[in-house]
């Protein structure tokens, strides 16, 4: 424990001064003192020579969260020494001899965790005995005024640190894990990496500024350092991701656990320029194991866990073998999606819809399918999803409406009977595209009937931007494009809103018809929407019709078209015509 003289030689008195002035020089001393210890930003704690507390500041108070009163006169009581790599920073950054600093971790009521130095140094005092005095420092401010000063004047760590949070960036993370990779870990010790993602950062971005998202970014990066061990390194890896590598890990349940910590900091409400704001993460989560082959790959393993979490809609996924080929697969088709338009390997097939009042077949639904060179058919399952997350769906939701208008002018030009041409639309072609346009132009472009084509849009999302849906169905209903309103009883549609809509049909969900007579309440929900789209006059069609008894049931309960594997499953365009001649 180190050792100093006493007060009066740390402040020395200036050659002259006789005894008359020693009680002056001693009030400036105890001035000088007090000033330093209620403004210094480290907690100080003095104790007698039985430990028993008899002075302590403001910071050392806050950081254990006690009041004076109840560290005043009582034992002095500090938690274990531990060695891990804060206390071996703490001696590399010369706070204080190696062997003098005792490093504790220090848990808030509120769940933040921070390691804290604990020095002691011993002063006398001929007149008042020996006094120990204990200064506490926040080893996590320190960090970050050393990571920020590294990055402000080292021209090497700038491209390894993140020049809007200050964290490290990724390529930090990639020489960490590097060198793990050398280490020797003991057989109950793992090391372990969580990539925290922000959902749709985008889009905060879009609507308050770049400026509001840099300051989110900063607020998140300090909401994980407040509430993990500060022997793990944090990174902001990338736009709206971090990084949280956690060495020396026990068990799988200590990582679950820390992340379970992270998502419940991260879902408390943000603060940011006079707007509260609420934000969602998904999190991957690689462990090394033996099984999992190289620790190297502890990023994209990590990067693939996120991967699934965010299609799925999920907190949390932890990596899995079985994962890694799962995730390889959309990044096949996710690269391969980019070409797919020009190398003509995409088709559309057609599902044929029977009128139930003369029998005939008065449309189809156009539907989109892949052929992979290497994969072969891929389910729209499958495709669609990735398509939408890529924005790629503008150009191939475009391609849909151009071949199908292509196909339906071809069936005119045959002159075979007249029927509609059904293609569906998303949320995101109504947002981000100028569907409304593109549809004239190209009916303009072939010189096609505009009543020949029908929309379809599915009841979810629609009800995404109401405003925007009826100026968009206005638009179509004017230029004599009928719409129909797909998936409907799965989503949460009023009559109030449905009166609203320039809509002509409504089309039952096949999960309710696929269940009529054995369900009772799919049987009722299928009457009820019947029933209602009656009293709006608006056509019913129902999907996924295959029985005889899904037929009965819906034919004596007034629906008007079906479709359905019962009178056909969806065929290509040749086998369309052969099919309206035979069933009219």
């Amino acid at each position: 424990m180190k050792k100093v003289d006493s007060i009066d030689k740390i402040c020395k008195k200036e050659k002259g001064y006789d005894q008359e002035n020693d009680k002056f020089v001693d009030e400036i001393n105890e001035k000088i003192v007090c000033l330093i210890i209620n403004n210094i930003k480290i907690g100080i704690a003095v104790l007698d020579e039985s430990d028993n507390v008899k002075l302590v500041n403001d910071i050392y108070c806050e950081m254990y969260e006690k009041d004076i009163d109840e560290l005043i006169g009582k034992t002095f009581e500090h938690g274990k020494k531990i060695l891990n790599d804060d206390y071996f920073y703490a001696g590399r950054l010369g706070i204080a001899e190696t062997g003098n600093v005792k490093v504790e971790k220090i848990v808030k009521s509120d769940g933040r965790i921070f390691n804290a130095i604990v020095n002691e140094v011993i002063i006398d005092s001929k007149e008042k005995g020996q006094h120990k005095v204990v200064l506490v420092t926040d080893l996590s401010q320190i960090k970050r005024f050393v990571s920020k000063m590294r990055s402000s004047v080292d021209e090497v760590a700038i491209s390894k640190y993140s020049n809007v949070t200050g964290l490290p960036n990724r390529q930090y993370i990639e020489n960490r894990i590097e060198i793990l990779s050398y280490d020797n870990f003991s057989e109950d010790e793992t090391f372990a990496l969580v990539i925290v993602d922000i959902r749709r950062f985008k889009k905060v971005n879009d609507i308050y500024g770049a400026r509001f998202g840099d300051e989110l970014l900063k607020q998140v990066a300090n909401r994980i350092q407040d509430y993990i061990d500060e022997s793990a390194i944090i990174a902001h890896l990338g736009e709206d991701h971090f990084g949280v590598l956690l060495e020396n890990i026990k068990k799988r349940q200590e990582v679950e656990m820390i992340v379970d910590r992270i998502n419940d900091a991260l879902t408390k409400n943000f603060s940011i320029a006079g707007e509260e704001l609420t934000i969602n993460c998904s999190m991957g989560i690689s462990i090394f194991e033996e099984v999992m082959g190289n620790k190297k790959d502890l990023l994209t393993n990590a990067e693939k866990a996120l991967i699934e979490a965010k299609d799925k809609g999920l907190e949390k996924v932890i990596y899995t073998k079985e994962l890694s080929a799962k995730v390889n697969r959309r990044t096949i088709l996710e690269n391969d999606l980019m070409t797919a338009i020009e190398k003509g390997q995409f088709f559309l097939v057609y599902q044929p819809q029977v009128s139930l009042n003369t029998g005939k077949m008065v449309g189809v639904e156009a539907l989109i399918r892949w052929s992979h060179p290497k994969l072969g058919l891929i389910s729209p399952f499958e495709f669609i999803p990735i398509v939408e997350e890529s924005g790629l769906i503008d150009s191939i939701g475009e391609w849909v409406i151009r071949t199908s208008c292509i196909q339906a002018k071809e069936w005119r030009d045959k002159k075979l009977p007249f029927f509609k041409v059904a293609v569906n639309i998303s949320s995101i072609q109504l947002k981000k595209m100028n569907i409304c346009k593109i549809i004239k132009d190209i009916l303009k472009e072939l010189s096609l009937d505009p009543n020949v084509l029908e929309v379809e849009l599915t009841e979810s999302a629609m009800m995404e931007d109401i405003e925007l849906a009826i100026e968009n169905f206005r638009e179509l209903n004017n230029m004599g494009i009928k719409i129909a309103i797909d998936d409907f009883g799965t989503g949460y549609s009023s009559l109030n809103y449905l009166r609203k809509f320039s809509i002509d049909k409504l089309k039952i969900d096949r999960s309710f018809v696929t269940e009529l007579g054995d369900d009772f309440e799919s049987t009722i929900i299928t009457k009820t929407i019947i029933d209602m789209a009656k009293n709006l006059s608006f056509k019913v069609i129902a999907e996924g019709v295959e029985t005889k008894e899904h037929l009965k049931y819906l034919m004596e309960n007034g629906c008007d078209e079906v479709q359905g594997y019962y009178f056909s499953k969806p065929i290509t365009a040749e086998e369309v015509e052969e099919f309206v001649y035979k069933l009219n």
